[in-house]
């Protein structure tokens, strides 16, 4: 039987840019094969984009960033959700 297809999914900013590069490298580290990584980016900076094209087997994508907190974050969370359903994915992390 084959591993698990897993998500790591996560909503971030570069607003607090120490903590996002922390965050990234415990991404970074996880050993697990059978995974994919997507990142959504709420930041309303322009330049993020920028900080976000080094990352090598990450797929970060522009993501909704209007509304409440709380609206931003449903909205993302549920993005990540049809994500993971649309591809077959057995876990959303």
């Amino acid at each position: 039987m084959s591993e698990p297809k897993v998500l790591v999914g996560g909503i971030v900013s570069i607003r607090k840019k120490r903590m996002l590069v922390d965050f990234l490298k415990g991404v970074k580290s996880l050993a697990y094969e059978n995974k994919e990584v997507m990142l959504l980016d709420v930041s309303r900076e322009e330049f993020s984009g920028e900080v976000f094209k080094a990352l090598e087997g990450i797929n970060v994508e522009k993501a909704g960033a209007y509304g409440s907190l709380d609206e931003i974050m449903a909205l993302n969370r549920n993005r990540l959700a049809e994500h993971a359903l649309k591809n077959k994915f057995d876990y959303l992390l």
